[in-house]
């Protein structure tokens, strides 16, 4: 398409992977779920994500609540990219609201570089400390072009079946 720039059409294929990539995800752990979510795309990957996880969580409902996207008082997260061409180039991508967040917080991060998903678990105390950090009740996270990622979030980094389970 003429209209869209590179980093415009770099965007919306990575949109399109990452869907791809959290439907193998979750078709890993529940094939049932994955194809039921794969056939409602319409929804917000953000939404996909809220769904899958609750589906994949024992005793666990999805919940529209405000402030809480599980039964269990968790709130999920997916990021929101922009390319920064400062420091040689890279992908940011920020959390928002997270002030206004009262329990644990699910993070799936897609590493838009590697083309792969991260998974962050942090507990309310740990995202009030990191967004406090940063003071706009904000989490931001850094996908250097020529580097591997690095930031305060990178211990928190959890493998996608204890993700489920937390």
């Amino acid at each position: 398409m003429n209209f869209l720039c590179e980093q415009g059409t770099e965007l919306i294929n990575m949109e399109e992977i990452r869907f791809y990539k959290a439907y193998q995800e979750i078709k890993s752990l529940n094939e049932d779920l994955a194809i039921w979510l794969w056939n409602k795309r319409a929804i917000s990957y953000e939404r996909f994500w809220e769904i899958a996880l609750a589906g994949l969580k024992q005793g666990v409902k999805w919940s529209n609540i405000k402030g809480m996207d599980h039964s269990d008082g968790t709130e999920v997260k997916t990021l929101r990219y922009s390319w920064d061409t400062s420091n040689g180039g890279c992908w940011t991508g920020t959390v928002g609201n997270t002030d206004t967040k009262t329990g644990n917080m699910k993070i799936v991060i897609y590493n838009p570089l590697r083309q792969e998903f991260c998974f962050v678990f942090l507990t309310n105390k740990e995202k009030n400390a990191y967004s406090n950090a940063s003071g706009r009740g904000s989490l931001k996270f850094t996908f250097p072009k020529y580097k591997e990622p690095n930031g305060w979030w990178v211990k928190y980094v959890v493998p996608f079946e204890k993700f489920v389970k937390l």
